[in-house]
């Protein structure tokens, strides 16, 4: 019997990590979005890194191709995560301090 409640603890705890881990890769994909779309040099850095990054990878049609550039993504979003949540969060507010204006 206790092996059984060890086992759901561990499986709650797996699945909270889990629920922790897709919470935080969401943000920072959200963040640099924002971060693209509300700074002129970011996006031009970020669209010729794409360029490069397209022009570099070896995929057998869209479908692998899209695959992998979303990973890479994900992946770049992830490796800079808390940069780009505090650069989104000044031009959100940049942003809204220019609409009161």
């Amino acid at each position: 019997m206790t092996w059984v409640l060890v086992a759901l603890v561990a499986v709650v705890v797996l699945l909270i990590t889990f629920y922790n881990r897709a919470l935080t890769d969401s943000r920072n994909l959200t963040s640099l979005v924002i971060q693209v779309l509300l700074d002129e040099q970011t996006y031009e850095t970020q669209k010729e890194g794409l360029n490069k990054l397209v022009e570099g990878l070896v995929a057998r049609d869209a479908l692998d191709l899209s695959t992998k550039v979303q990973l890479s993504v994900s992946r770049f979003a992830n490796r800079i995560g808390s940069s780009t949540t505090l650069a989104s969060h000044g031009l959100l507010w940049t942003l809204k301090q220019r609409g009161k204006q």
